[in-house]
C-alpha cells in the first residue's frame, strides 16, 4: 500500500510503501487525537507525525520529547513551515484550527509581516505618548523579541502568548510573566484599532498573577527636593549621611509641604 509523504527538507510529495517501513522512518501519517498525541515517545532521532485531519499539520517529536505543532503553508509558489505552539499546551482540535488560519491569512496590511514591524510601528506611534514606554521597551528586548519577533502576524495566535507567558513564569516568576502579557498585549489592540491586523490574537490571552500593591515611592524629581531643601538650611551633614529610617518621616513632610 502506498502513501504520500512529504519530505522534510525538500517539502515535494514523494511516494512510500507503507508495508516496507522500517523503525528507522522519519515521517508517518497518522489521524492524531489528543491521547496519541501524548502517547508519542523521543527517539534516538527526531521524527514527524503529519495530522490525516488536517492536510499540512505537523507534530514534530524532538529527541529530548518536546512536541511542536508545524504547519506548511503556500506563500505564492514557495512552501514554508510555520510553527504554532507546543503540545500539550495547543491540544489538537487547536492545533487543526491554528493551522487552518494560517493556511487561509497570508497577507497583513501597511507592509508590516512580523510581530518585530509591528513592534517597530507601534513604537514610533505611541513612545512619546506612554508614561511607561522604557518598561514596554526593556520587556521586548529581553522577554519578547527572541521569543516572537520573527513570527508573522498571520501566523501569531494565543498559544505564542500561553508560550511566552510559560517561559517568563519558568525563568523569573509568575508575577514577572503576568507583567510581560500586560505590557505587550497593547499592542495587537492597538494595531487591530489601526487595520493592520484584522484581530487581536492575544484578545483571550491571561496575563495570569498580578503583584500586590506596594506603597508609593519617592520619584527623583521629589528626593532632590528633599535633599535640597535641607541642604539650603544648613543642614548638609544630615541629609548626606542620615540613614532612611531617621530621614523618612521628614522626607514626606518636606515632600507635601513643596508640593503643596
Amino acid at each position: 500500500m502506498y502513501k504520500e509523504y512529504i519530505n522534510p527538507h525538500t517539502f515535494k510529495n514523494v511516494r512510500v510503501n507503507d508495508e516496507k517501513r522500517t523503525q528507522n522512518a522519519h515521517i508517518m501519517i497518522d489521524q492524531l487525537n489528543n491521547t496519541k498525541a501524548e502517547r508519542l515517545k523521543p527517539k534516538a532521532v527526531r521524527y514527524e507525525i503529519r495530522d490525516a485531519a488536517e492536510r499540512g499539520l505537523i507534530l514534530r517529536v524532538g529527541k529530548k520529547g518536546d512536541k511542536i505543532w508545524e504547519v506548511i503553508v503556500h506563500r505564492g509558489k514557495k512552501r514554508q513551515r510555520v510553527r504554532l505552539g507546543t503540545f500539550p499546551t495547543m491540544d489538537v482540535p487547536s492545533a487543526r484550527l491554528s493551522a487552518s488560519a494560517a493556511k487561509k491569512n497570508t497577507t497583513t496590511s501597511n507592509g508590516v509581516k512580523t510581530v518585530a514591524e509591528l513592534f517597530a510601528s507601534y513604537r514610533d506611534n505611541r513612545m512619546n505618548n506612554m508614561r511607561a514606554w522604557r518598561d514596554v521597551q526593556s520587556v521586548w528586548d529581553y522577554w519578547v523579541k527572541n521569543r516572537i519577533g520573527h513570527l508573522r502576524l498571520t501566523d501569531l495566535n494565543v498559544h505564542h502568548g500561553r508560550e511566552l507567558r510559560e517561559h517568563v513564569s519558568k525563568k523569573s516568576s509568575d508575577i514577572r510573566a503576568g507583567a510581560v502579557i500586560r505590557y505587550i498585549r497593547p499592542m495587537f489592540v492597538w494595531a487591530a484599532d489601526e487595520s493592520i491586523i484584522e484581530r487581536n490574537p492575544w484578545a483571550e490571552l491571561k496575563a495570569g498573577a498580578v503583584a500586590p500593591p506596594r506603597d508609593r515611592v519617592l520619584t527623583d524629581g521629589e528626593w532632590a527636593k528633599v535633599v535640597g531643601r535641607y541642604i539650603r538650611r544648613g543642614r548638609r551633614s544630615w541629609a548626606v549621611g542620615a540613614g532612611f529610617d531617621v530621614i523618612q518621616p521628614a522626607a514626606w513632610l518636606c515632600v507635601h509641604n513643596a508640593m503643596g
